[in-house]
């Protein structure tokens, strides 16, 4: 089912998705969502020291 056609991670009014995108920021994060029969959502840190 994944995610609706319109879904926009950016301004998502959801608490939660605000968050994990915030957090991802901060720690230099790459934050993508894939929402092809079902949803997935993966985070990639870069530089991490």
């Amino acid at each position: 089912m994944g995610l609706p056609e319109n879904f926009d991670l950016q301004s998502t009014p959801s608490m939660g998705m605000q968050l994990v995108r915030s957090l991802t920021d901060q720690l230099n994060g790459n934050l993508k969502v894939e929402s092809e029969g079902g949803t997935r959502f993966s985070i990639e840190f870069r530089d991490w020291k």
